[in-house]
Formats: structure tokens, sequence, C-alpha cells
């Protein structure tokens, strides 16, 4: 990816490269062809997956080459603190904790999991979610009990860890850093989604809009369009 964004850079005069390069930031990356599984529809994974207490948003980002090279890295250059984006990226750390542990929260994947759950209207499905808020719940927990400091997005988020999982260890909400700046020509009466559509909570989000808030919003506003720009899901119905 470096590399690309290299390229880019010596055409379109992108800054911040330069800026990794002269610090000595080197990248490392790892292909994972079950990243885009969805795995309600590949039900033995599933399954394997509650077998070993994973659910399938970690289980899919599994990759042995990838964990030993982090284990063997922190062994090695033994970093004063690791930084890990996501609680997907937690499976990657050794067992033996020898530094500080900084996790920075996307979602709280079983209140997530839940909120998938509750809404979802086909029975294989919500059974699937059911399983998944419970695998989610037990990792999640025993996941967040390791790290030394958590950033969430939200002080709705942060009061939620603390009410769900009994977390003692310091929390910090992320400011607010970038700020929506004004637009000088725009479509009228448009809305757009931005987000992949094979990371399901999106799809799921995407399905309930456009079957449950958009239809009233085209009652009260004749015309209104919505667009959608993500990577394809088959298995969405809208």
């Amino acid at each position: 990816i470096l590399h690309v964004v290299c390229q880019i850079q010596r055409k379109e005069d992108v800054q911040y490269v330069r800026f990794l390069e002269s610090k000595r930031v080197s990248v490392k990356c790892f292909y994972n062809p079950y990243i885009q599984t969805v795995y309600e529809h590949h039900k033995l994974e599933a399954v394997m997956c509650f077998l070993y207490g994973l659910p399938t948003s970690v289980y899919r980002f599994r990759c042995l080459a990838m964990k030993h090279y982090i284990e063997t890295y922190i062994h090695d250059h033994k970093p004063d603190i690791v930084h890990i984006d996501h609680l997907c990226m937690a499976q990657f750390l050794p067992k033996k904790k020898k530094s500080v542990w900084v996790y920075e929260e996307h979602n709280i994947e079983s209140t997530l999991q839940y909120t998938r759950f509750r809404f979802a209207k086909r029975l294989k499905h919500k059974l699937f979610l059911f399983l998944e808020t419970i695998t989610s719940f037990l990792y999640e927990a025993n996941v967040l009990s390791r790290f030394n400091h958590i950033f969430t997005i939200s002080g709705l988020d942060k009061q939620r860890l603390k009410e769900l999982y009994g977390v003692k260890i310091p929390v910090t909400v992320w400011p607010l850093i970038f700020l929506p700046k004004g637009v000088s020509k725009r479509k009228g009466n448009t809305l757009l989604f931005v987000g992949t559509l094979l990371w399901e909570p999106n799809a799921d989000a995407i399905e309930w809009f456009c079957y449950e808030v958009f239809p009233l919003i085209q009652r009260s506003v004749p015309g209104a369009i919505l667009d959608i720009v993500g990577e394809e899901n088959p298995y969405l119905h809208v």
C-alpha cells in the first residue's frame, strides 16, 4: 500500500508519505482471503467460530503469518506501547504482556450485534446474530481486561463499556478532529451513503433504511434521491 501511495505521490505531490519515509515508518501487508466472507451464508464456518468462542467479525481476520510476525516483532523489539485499532486486531497480541497496551474502540461489538439481532426479520439470520452476540460479548469481556487504556468514539460508548463490562481502566473519548466544511455545489434533496456493503452492519443498516425510513422521506420530499456508494454485497436486498 505504501508503495502504491508513493507512486501517487510522485504525480499528485502527496506530502504525507514523504513524512512517513523521513520518519522511517515501514508497512508490512498480509493477504487474507477470508475477510470478505459473509459467514451467515457459510454455516459450517459460523458453527466453528461459535465452538472456538470467536465472533465471526474477529475470525474473518485470522492470519497465522501475521500473528507470528507481530508476536516475533514484539518479542524482538520490545515496544513500550502497543496500539490496537479495532477488536479484530487483538487476536494477534501475544499471550504474555510485557508493555502498555492501548485499545482504540470503533464499536462495542456485542451491542452492535445485539442491535442487528433485534431488527433481523429472517429466523436463520436471527439465530446467527444471537450466537454472534453471545460470542462477541464473551470475547470482548476477555480482551478488554488485558488493556491499560481504551479510546472510544463517543461518551455513550464509554458509559456502556463501564456498564456492560465493568471497565475500571482509564477510558478516553476521542475529540472531534475533523469538522465539516461548506460545500459550494450540491444536488438538492439527495442523501449519500459511503461505506463497504460487505461489512454486514452496513448492509443491515442500508436495508433497514431503504425499507423503513426512506419511504417516509419520499412522502415528505417527493423526488428525494438516495445514492449508495460501496463495494457490492450479493446478499443485500434493496
